[in-house]
């Protein structure tokens, strides 16, 4: 020990660099994350505005109808009457937050857009979408300056809506106490009640060396379990690229011995490595994307892509899970996309052409699909079959078409979930379709626009991005598992609520069709009861390289009731008209405890976040639900009876007329329809680096450590001394 250093200067040295430590923490922590602001600005602005702008515009069209409708009830249509008084100060409160949010996101505008000016009140063309200009450094300095006031107006709009839906609840001045009293007598009962998740781990592909890919959608077909997938990019053990096709398929190599496990596809040797000698294996080597991959492009599209050598590309990506038309049999609507690798605008990075219908059908040498026409559905209309599609009987109004088959056909806008229908054999043609009003109550021939903003004109008003509807046998009724537009990672779930019918049709009552519940044909339900309101189903373990996306749910797993009975060819028995069991490895049949009790969702995990050079790996967990609890309020409806239901096999039935609709004009056009909010694009579109969580941690363990220190040290300096 030197001579004269006493224990107290060993003591204030240890503190001194201790509080160093922490100081010097402290501030790399907050340089790092101002330095992750501004690198992520151009993504997490247009996201954050983009949200917060639809939030404002929506509460303002909803506040502007209310206070009209309020008015036209009332002989005095003053602003001071009970009824209006609260839906004006909302409605101030959201003008004037409107105009705060103008002149905060005008330095981001292209200067054309900034300088309208536009008047909220009188201005008949509000874009959604704003036109943002190119991210310089000045624009990311002034977005570190002012993230958090734009945070501050999504929290006040996020308290707006919730007094919004407490005055919905009750037009009296007690609001308060009426929605305390609603939910203590109704206590949100819900069937829906998770036991427990099981992480389940990344799929397999042993058939290639290396593979990055997103999405991941299947379908059971002739016995076999298909999984298609987005973009899919093939790597050697040193990650130099080998493949890149737009979407591929596969099987399910053996989902009864190993669920994750994949059976691919296409699969060509493309070399060896350097150092071992090791051959590698990629899908469809072909690097300029010009195949398509899985499903093929047009001769146009196959020029265009080859032309532009994946500068800019047309891409089709399968974007949700098949529907089955038989046990056999598939189809689905497939996103087209224009995609531009470098754009000048990031915003018009993707773009949407339209939607292709696609037919599935599985062989010994692998899932085949085959393309019918170009575009039945263009660019500029909501993407109708891009969140999900359902097949069943068509409607009880018209008891003379029972041996039809209608489509039920679901598109995402910004507002929520828009729905349309058309007859099985008439798919190709967009005029035959029809369109839900949700105001009339009824399918008219007019689409309803595509930046809709007025929630009662949505058939389902919310968030969604991808997503699942299916008939569960474990709650008897349809449930819809999704993922919404905000990148928390997070599967939701609701139940179509059978005790909750929409208008007084007598073949829909409570309790279901004739009150005596549905069958997994019934899908004139969607539109004869109400969905109930959100839940979070299960929180996904987000990648290193940022959030997750592609949330899906796959019914053919642990359920022997997959298919519809009126899907197997009429000479099967009743009693055989049953899917095998799937999953055998993760939950036995015998242990399951009924069909559908068990569920498996997949997302896509970015293990490296990026455009160009991300890595994507497909993800599965199972989920085991709870007994259904007794409702309170009512009955929980049981399944309907299938046997006094037509049986008429639907694999007889033609998917596509025999004559085909001709082609749509194939010139690859930008675009302006749709926001790609089913496809790739969303989880694509932004990226997260190390989290201010992760930097909480490591702080709040080196305060840890140091105070554990601290005494460590004190006693030794004391011992040497």
């Amino acid at each position: 020990m030197p001579a004269g250093l006493l224990p107290i200067s060993y003591a204030s040295i240890i503190v001194g660099f201790t509080g160093f430590a922490f100081t010097l923490f402290t501030f790399l922590r907050v340089f790092w994350d101002s330095i992750r602001t501004m690198w992520s600005a151009p993504k997490e602005l247009r996201q954050l505005l983009d949200n917060v702008r639809t939030e404002l515009y929506g509460e303002r069209a909803y506040f502007k109808n209310a206070i009209k409708q309020a008015k036209s009830k009332s002989k005095i249509s003053t602003r001071e009457t009970p009824e209006i008084a609260p839906l004006s100060i909302l409605n101030d409160s959201i003008k004037e937050m409107m105009r705060h949010f103008r002149n905060m996101e005008a330095p981001f505008l292209d200067d054309a857009e900034s300088s309208e000016n536009l008047d909220i009140e009188k201005s008949e063309r509000v874009s959604l979408r704003g036109n943002y200009a190119r991210m310089d450094f000045r624009r990311r300095y002034i977005w570190l300056q002012i993230k958090p006031d734009f945070i501050d107006v999504a929290n006040q709009v996020t308290r707006i809506q919730a007094r919004r839906i407490a005055y919905e609840t009750s037009n009296t001045l007690s609001i308060f106490l009426c929605v305390c009293a609603v939910l203590a007598a109704c206590a949100a009962w819900t069937p829906i009640v998770v036991k427990n998740v099981t992480e389940l781990g990344p799929q397999i592909s042993p058939d290639v060396t290396q593979v990055s890919r997103d999405g991941g959608y299947s379908v059971l077909l002739d016995g076999r379990i298909v999984w298609l997938y987005d973009d899919t990019e093939c790597f050697d053990l040193g990650q130099k690229q080998r493949s890149f096709v737009s979407n591929t398929a596969a099987y399910a190599r053996d989902p009864n011995k190993n669920v994750s496990m994949l059976q691919d596809f296409g699969v060509e040797a493309v070399g060896k490595e350097k150092n071992s000698g090791i051959t590698d294996y990629a899908i469809l080597a072909d690097k300029t994307v010009g195949t398509g991959g899985w499903i093929a492009f047009s001769d146009d599209e196959l020029y265009f892509n080859k032309e532009r050598k994946g500068r800019e590309r047309v891409a089709i990506w399968p974007g949700t899970s098949p529907t089955p038309y038989s046990t056999t049999q598939a189809f689905m609507f497939c996103p087209l996309v224009y995609v531009d690798s470098k754009p000048k605008n990031p915003s018009k990075r993707y773009q949407a052409r339209g939607m292709t219908l696609i037919s599935i059908s599985s062989s010994s040498k692998g899932p085949i699909a085959t393309r019918h026409g170009d575009l039945i559905i263009s660019g500029n209309e909501i993407a109708y079959g891009g969140f999900t599609s359902l097949l069943g009987y068509t409607s009880t109004a018209n008891p003379q078409d029972l041996d039809k088959r209608d489509v039920y056909l679901l598109g995402t806008t910004d507002g929520g979930l828009q729905l349309a229908r058309a007859r099985q054999e008439v798919l190709t043609d967009f005029s035959k379709y029809r369109f839900w009003d949700p105001v009339e109550l009824k399918f008219i021939n007019t689409p309803p626009k595509v930046n809709e903003k007025e929630y009662k004109k949505i058939y389902l008003p919310g968030s969604f991005t991808y997503g699942s509807i299916f008939y569960s046998p474990y709650f008897n009724t349809f449930i819809m598992v999704y993922f919404n537009k905000f990148v928390d990672s997070t599967f939701r779930i609701r139940f179509l609520d059978l005790n909750n019918p929409v208008g007084q049709d007598p073949n829909w009552p409570k309790l279901g069709k004739h009150g005596e519940g549905i069958a997994p044909e019934d899908i004139e339900a969607l539109v004869k009861y109400g969905w109930s309101p959100e839940q979070e189903l299960y929180k996904s373990p987000p990648g290193k390289g940022g959030f997750n996306y592609a949330g899906m749910a796959h019914p053919e797993y642990f359920n022997r009731q997959y298919f519809a009975p009126s899907l197997y060819p009429s000479s099967t028995p009743a009693s055989r008209r049953h899917n095998h069991w799937y999953g055998s490895d993760t939950v036995l049949e015998e242990d399951a405890g009924g069909d559908g009790k068990h569920i498996l969702l997949s997302w896509t995990s970015q293990l490296k976040g990026g455009f160009d050079g991300g890595i994507y790996q497909v993800h599965l967990a199972k989920v085991e639900f709870d007994a259904v609890p007794e409702n309170p309020g009512g009955n929980f409806p049981s399944a309907a009876a299938s046997s006094s239901m037509p049986s008429l096999s639907l694999a007889s039935s033609a998917l596509i007329p025999t004559v085909m609709m001709s082609a749509t004009s194939t010139s690859l056009i930008k675009s302006s329809g749709t926001a790609l909010t089913s496809t790739g694009s969303a989880g694509r579109s932004a990226q997260r680096s190390w989290s201010l969580d992760s930097w909480l941690l490591l702080e709040r363990w080196t305060l840890w450590f140091g105070l554990l220190l601290l005494p460590i040290l004190s006693i030794w300096g004391y011992t040497m001394w």
